[in-house]
Formats: C-alpha cells, sequence, structure tokens
C-alpha cells in the first residue's frame, strides 16, 4: 500500500482500520455482504471518501482463540464467501458512493506459523495489512468457578495456550495476578518484534494496547524497560518503513489518545509517518467528534503531516 504525506491542515476524514463487524458469536458468525455494504453507505453519509476494510485474519487454527465466544477473527470460509468472491462488487459499489475502499486485514501474530500466513496472503490478497497484536502464548489462565466469565471453564495445562490481553478487564487482572506484569508484558514485545521481522505489514495499530486496562499504573508501572521496549519496537519500524497509527477507538477505552502522546513523540523524532485509524466494529460506532479529538490534539504535540493511503479503485 502506497501513501501520501497530506498537511495536517488541510487533512479530510480517512480511516486506514475498519471492522464491519461486532465481535459476537452471532455477529461474526452472521458477518455478511450487507455488514460492508451499510459500512461504505455511513461511511458516504459522514463524509470519509478513503477507507480501508481489515476485518481480523482467520486464525490458524480454532483452538488458538481462547475466549468464550471464539469470536476473535472472521472464519477463513466466511472470508472467501464474503470478501474474496465479492471484491469486485464491494469496490465498485464503494465507488458509486464516492468511496474509495482498500480491502485488507488486521493480522494477530503467532510463531511457527508462517506457511500459514503465506497461505492465506494467497487467499485474500490484501491490500493493506495492519499488524494489531491481541494475543501472547504461553499464558495459561485457568479460571476459578467464580470466574468463568474470564475465559473456559477447563484448560489443557498440557498445552500451549493463547491468552487474549484485551478481552475483558477481569481477565487482564486474573492473568496478572497468576503470572505476573513483567512476563505478560515483557512477551508481548517480544512477539511484536519477531513479527515485524518476519512478516510484511503497512501499520502497526494500538502499538501499546498491552496497556489498555493500566489507567493511573492500575497494574504495573511503565518503568524504563517499558519505554525501552517501546523505542526499540520503533527502531524496527523505522527500519521496515512501518507506519505507526493513532487509534481512535482507543480513545473510548482509555481516555487518551492511543498511542500515548510521548509514544507518538518518539516516532516523531524517528521520522516514522503517522496514520489514523478508527478501529470500529460496525457503522454505528463511526464517530466524527473522535477524529476531531485525535487532529486537534496531535497539532498541539506538534504534528505536521499525516500519512493517507493512495486508493485507486
Amino acid at each position: 500500500m502506497k501513501f501520501k504525506l497530506v498537511p495536517i491542515d488541510s487533512i479530510q476524514r480517512f480511516d486506514t482500520h475498519m471492522h464491519s463487524v461486532q465481535h459476537g458469536p452471532i455477529e461474526m458468525k452472521q458477518f455478511n455482504l450487507k455488514n460492508i455494504t451499510d459500512l461504505i453507505d455511513m461511511c458516504a453519509k459522514k463524509g470519509i471518501k478513503t477507507i480501508c476494510l481489515t476485518e481480523h485474519i482467520p486464525l490458524p487454527l480454532s483452538n488458538f482463540d481462547p475466549t468464550p465466544n471464539k469470536d476473535c477473527a472472521i472464519e477463513k470460509e466466511k472470508w472467501v464467501n464474503v470478501l474474496t468472491k465479492n471484491k469486485e462488487y464491494i469496490k465498485k459499489y464503494a465507488q458509486q458512493k464516492g468511496v474509495a475502499i482498500a480491502i485488507g486485514g488486521e493480522y494477530d501474530f503467532f510463531p511457527r506459523n508462517n506457511k500459514f500466513y503465506n497461505i492465506i496472503n494467497q487467499i485474500i490478497k490484501p491490500e493493506i495489512k495492519i499488524l494489531g497484536l491481541h494475543f501472547v502464548d504461553n499464558i495459561i489462565v485457568v479460571p476459578n468457578d467464580e470466574e468463568t466469565d474470564c475465559y473456559d471453564e477447563k484448560i489443557d495445562l498440557k498445552k500451549e495456550k493463547q491468552f487474549c490481553f484485551d478481552y475483558s478487564e477481569k481477565a487482564f487482572q486474573y492473568a496478572i495476578n497468576q503470572k505476573g506484569a513483567k512476563k505478560i508484558i515483557s512477551r508481548y514485545f517480544s512477539l511484536l518484534t519477531e513479527a515485524i521481522q518476519s512478516q510484511e505489514y503497512d501499520i502497526v495499530a494500538h502499538i501499546d494496547l498491552i496497556n489498555k486496562y493500566n489507567q493511573n499504573n492500575k497494574y504495573f508501572i511503565e518503568d524504563e524497560s517499558y519505554r525501552k521496549s517501546i523505542i526499540q519496537v520503533l527502531f524496527l519500524m523505522q527500519k521496515k518503513q512501518l507506519l505507526l497509527e493513532v487509534n481512535l477507538g482507543g480513545i473510548k477505552a482509555t481516555g487518551r489518545l492511543v498511542p500515548q502522546i510521548w509514544i507518538i513523540k518518539e516516532a516523531m523524532k524517528l521520522n516514522i509517518p503517522i496514520t489514523i485509524g478508527s478501529d470500529i466494529h460496525g457503522c454505528d460506532e463511526i464517530s466524527n467528534e473522535v477524529w476531531k479529538f485525535v487532529i486537534k490534539n496531535l497539532k498541539k504535540v506538534g504534528l505536521k503531516t499525516i500519512a493517507v493511503p493512495i486508493i485507486i479503485n
């Protein structure tokens, strides 16, 4: 995906990170073409003329999804039937609405699955690839009876298990209490680094998502080690020429810019292009007010340009 740098004072609303469907057992299983056309219609109504549709890429195996409803990603068959087979129709529909659309995906990363990702990329032929890490591995979370809304009631301790660290604060707190924040944070940055080194992406989304529930250092202190880990990832992004996403959805969850302002400033020092993605899940979540809030605060930080995707339908 190619991007252009546009002066922030003349920026028009665009979006590099959009999902047409909410997480949920019913929503994910009923994912269909109407989800996408409804999203395009709402974008046209809101004046968003450049968008990237980035549904969650299928997981390598169903047991990689540890959440109770198994609804972290689109199933491969659904993806093919809804997105791959209708790609030309989606683009023509968007064009008729005055919207330029790129169809790609948001990727989690699971080590030792490069063959799977190669196959998936051949199937979906993504125009844009976003790295958005939501899982860490080797973190076993086995709830007590009163904790069953965290995860499955029973987990095989002998098998490697994934942990979706932003599934809920209750699950995150349980994992922190069981394994300690240091281990989870260390594994998060290790996986983020390995992903950037081993796969090709365009954008790194919500780079500090591991901090989602940590307002006012509730669960861990952002010490020098934490900051150093972030900066090391930024240096790697600079080397790989990746964009850093400012995530609008993070504002609702944290009440602040995502990533945090100090991270944006470090990225600016390294001349890493900044782009913006709403990370909405369904057209009802689109908000121009949040967009205005982000632009206002990015100007305060001193950002002069924003990277906008070049899309030709």
